[in-house]
């Protein structure tokens, strides 16, 4: 039989790897295709309506495709729906149970070559090969967004999804409490975004004394 297969990855997840590569800009389409959908549930509506940052936008996006994916999967048995941070935090043991999911039998050369495969291509490896980076150890590191989203907007989005009761695990409800480290590394982002924030305000306003002087 055919099976599809489908990654899943927390929606705080895929905000904060937006935000970092600057590709926010890039879901406006995605949105504006969702927004205007006729099939929309009417609670969907309501998230619609109810997220105006670009960061719920794309929460509510990726939750929204999440939610699919798990229905998907719970109605075609020959679905096999993988979870990116448990790929990433023992992807010998995930990478395993895909190869049973289709019917392959799982031997010994082939595991051994994926072990080769992430002790060189690990944690340790070149920047210029940083795609091919897929095991990443530490939880802190599967988390990431749990220190590098700004802690404006990770409340934020706690918030949201606290206000929706959706489904999504956060820090002391399902995940773990934030720790000290994370709470500052979070409210030091914040800062920068802020500073950020300011010298392209800054750099536009020059530029319109600029263009004035002219």
């Amino acid at each position: 039989a055919d099976h599809v297969i489908a990654l899943d990855r927390h929606p705080f997840g895929v905000v904060n790897s937006v935000r970092r590569w600057g590709m926010l800009n890039w879901t406006k389409i995605e949105w504006a295709i969702l927004r205007d959908d006729p099939e929309l549930e009417p609670a969907d509506r309501a998230l619609v309506r109810d997220a105006r940052s670009p960061e719920e936008r794309l929460l509510v996006t990726s939750w929204l495709r999440s939610r699919h994916l798990r229905r998907f999967a719970a109605a075609h048995p020959t679905t096999v729906l993988l979870h990116y941070e448990s790929l990433c935090l023992d992807p010998v043991t995930e990478t395993t149970r895909l190869w049973q999911a289709v019917g392959l039998v799982v031997e010994d050369a082939p595991v051994a070559r994926l072990r080769e495969f992430l002790a060189t291509r690990g944690d340790g490896e070149d920047r210029r090969s940083r795609f091919l980076n897929v095991h990443k150890d530490p939880l802190s590191r599967v988390h990431a967004w749990r220190e590098e989203l700004p802690d404006s907007i990770r409340r934020r989005l706690e918030r949201f999804v606290r206000r929706h009761a959706l489904d999504i695990p956060l820090p002391g409800a399902g995940l773990p409490e934030m720790a000290s480290t994370e709470r500052w590394l979070s409210r030091r982002a914040a800062l920068l975004a802020f500073g950020d924030h300011c010298r392209r305000l800054a750099a536009g306003l020059a530029g319109i004394d600029r263009a004035r002087a002219a």
